[in-house]
């Protein structure tokens, strides 16, 4: 291999690293994105502010 493609192997076997650095820090020290559009990691019911459509929290359950 020539030495770019050296450069290019490197950095993203590098960047796969630091991303799965960051995915275990963050499973074990309990730190997430908080609650998003989908997001089953949440854990509570009822603690996110907005539902994904953005209507206000109140009308969530008017029909």
């Amino acid at each position: 291999m020539t030495l770019v493609e050296n450069v290019v192997v490197g950095a993203i076997v590098g960047m796969v690293l630091l991303l799965a650095g960051r995915f275990f820090y963050r499973t074990l020290t309990g730190k997430s994105d908080g609650c998003g559009c989908g997001n089953a990691r949440c854990g509570m019911s009822g603690s996110c502010a907005l539902p994904c459509d953005g209507a206000s929290e109140d009308s969530r359950f008017e029909s």
